[in-house]
């Protein structure tokens, strides 16, 4: 039981950190595309 414990704080982890990672590399595609739109205009 408290191996499992464990196993599901682990899994828990690595799920909120892929979706930081995918929240911010969203915002930073985001800002590469709107700067040069912006440089542009």
């Amino acid at each position: 039981m408290c191996h499992w414990s464990l196993h599901f704080h682990q899994i828990l982890a690595l799920v909120s950190a892929l979706f930081f990672v995918w929240h911010w590399s969203l915002h930073f595609v985001k800002i590469l595309i709107l700067v040069p739109l912006l440089t542009f205009c």
